[in-house]
């Protein structure tokens, strides 16, 4: 089984950056698993980021860590399930209290 990297860095750190750079990163967002964003789903993911209007999914955070562990195992989807290297924020998102 290939290796798989797990980098958790603090936001503005780059992560982005190194995954639109480079094929074998894959940047995982958790806003999507975390939040439901109703009517404004459709908006693009740094104005979500900003929006007031949304509640925590019932799903969370058991949603976000399946994800992970199929892209750690190197199934899921095919777009960046190939990448050796997957980042996301530091901060938990799956802190009590967030």
């Amino acid at each position: 089984m290939e290796e798989k990297v797990l980098v958790l860095a603090y936001p503005g750190s780059g992560k982005t950056y190194l995954a639109e750079n480079y094929k074998n990163v894959i940047d995982l967002e958790f806003q999507h698993f975390r939040w439901d964003y109703g009517e404004n789903k459709h908006l693009p993911l740094e104005q979500l980021k900003g929006c007031e209007q949304k509640s925590v999914k019932t799903e969370w955070p058991e949603n976000f860590f399946k994800y992970l562990e199929e892209k750690i195992s190197g199934g899921g989807d095919s777009a960046g399930s190939n990448g050796n290297l997957i980042v996301s924020n530091f901060r938990p998102p799956f802190s009590i209290g967030c």
